[in-house]
């Protein structure tokens, strides 16, 4: 599953992946410049969930990490 979305993100423009030549075989990821604007938009998202962990039975831990 999470390669699925990682293949979605980088097919969308959002993410850029790296092959790494090791054994085993790795992949690194990074954020494209698009990806870099979605910044404010996940700050805000992130800011509300801190504000409403409460409400949504979340430890505010568990969103910290």
């Amino acid at each position: 599953m999470l390669s699925q979305q990682l293949r979605q993100l980088e097919a969308d423009g959002v993410i850029r992946r790296r092959a790494q030549q090791a054994v085993p075989a790795r992949s690194e990821y990074e954020l494209t410049d698009f990806g870099r604007s979605l910044r404010p938009a996940l700050n805000a998202l992130a800011s509300w969930g801190k504000s409403h962990h409460h409400a949504m039975g979340v430890t505010y831990s568990a969103i910290t990490h």
